[in-house]
C-alpha cells in the first residue's frame, strides 16, 4: 500500500488552493496515508523552466478563469480572487515552515488552510504579515514569535532549499501530488487518476 502523499503547492496558486481541499479529501478517504504539505516558490520553478504563468497567456487565462469557478463549484468551496492578484506567496511559505519547525506539520497545515480561507475565501491580502499572523493566531500561536521566525535566516534558507529540491524532483507548477516519492500527478484534474492509483497500490 502507498505510504505517503506529498502535496506540493504555491500559496499564490488558485489551483493550489483547490488542491488543498483535494488533499484533505484524500487524507480522509485513505486514513493510513501520511499526507505531507510542501509549499514552494512556483515562480522560481517557472523562471528556471521557462514555463509561463497561465493567467498571462490570454487564450489560456480565459479558459482558466472559467475552469477555476467550475471546479470550485464542483468541490463546493468559495473562490474569490484578492485585489492584489497575482501575488508572491513567499511570506506565507516562510510562515508555514516557521510553524512546522516550531509546532509540527499538522499545525502548519492548519495555518495554510486558514491563510487560504482568508485569501481565496474572503479575498484578503496574505502578502500582508498582519493577515498571516491573524490566520496563525486563530490556532493560539504566538504572533510576535511567528513574525520573528519568518525573518530567521534558517527559515529562509529552508524554503529556498525545499524549492530547489522540489524543482529537481520535477515540480514546476501547482499543485503536484507525489506518491511515495516517485509517482507524480500535476493539477486538480488528475484527482481521479490519483485516487485510482492509491486504490490499486
Amino acid at each position: 500500500m502507498a505510504k505517503t502523499l506529498e502535496f506540493v503547492f504555491d500559496f499564490s496558486s488558485t489551483y493550489g488552493y483547490l488542491g488543498g481541499f483535494i488533499a484533505d479529501q484524500i487524507a480522509a478517504e485513505f486514513p493510513d496515508l501520511d499526507v505531507i504539505w510542501r509549499p514552494y516558490l512556483m515562480g522560481v520553478a517557472m523562471k528556471e523552466t521557462g514555463v509561463p504563468v497561465g493567467m498571462n497567456v490570454p487564450i489560456k487565462g480565459d479558459y482558466m478563469n472559467a475552469d477555476l469557478q467550475r471546479t470550485a463549484k464542483l468541490l463546493g468551496v468559495p473562490l474569490v480572487l484578492p485585489e492584489a492578484f497575482p501575488f508572491l506567496g513567499i511570506a506565507a511559505c516562510r510562515a508555514f515552515y516557521a510553524l512546522e519547525r516550531s509546532s509540527g506539520q499538522d499545525k502548519a497545515q492548519h495555518f495554510a488552510r486558514s491563510a487560504w480561507e482568508a485569501c481565496f475565501g474572503r479575498g484578503e491580502d496574505i502578502t500582508n504579515a498582519e493577515t498571516l499572523v491573524s490566520a496563525a493566531s486563530e490556532m493560539g500561536n504566538d504572533t510576535s514569535a511567528l513574525l520573528a521566525d519568518m525573518q530567521d535566516q534558517a527559515v529562509k534558507d529552508h524554503l529556498r532549499e525545499m524549492t530547489d529540491s522540489l524543482i529537481k524532483r520535477g515540480c514546476w507548477g501547482s499543485p503536484h501530488f507525489i506518491v511515495d516519492g516517485s509517482e507524480m500527478y500535476w493539477g486538480v484534474d488528475k484527482r481521479w487518476e490519483l485516487r485510482d492509483f492509491l486504490r490499486q497500490n
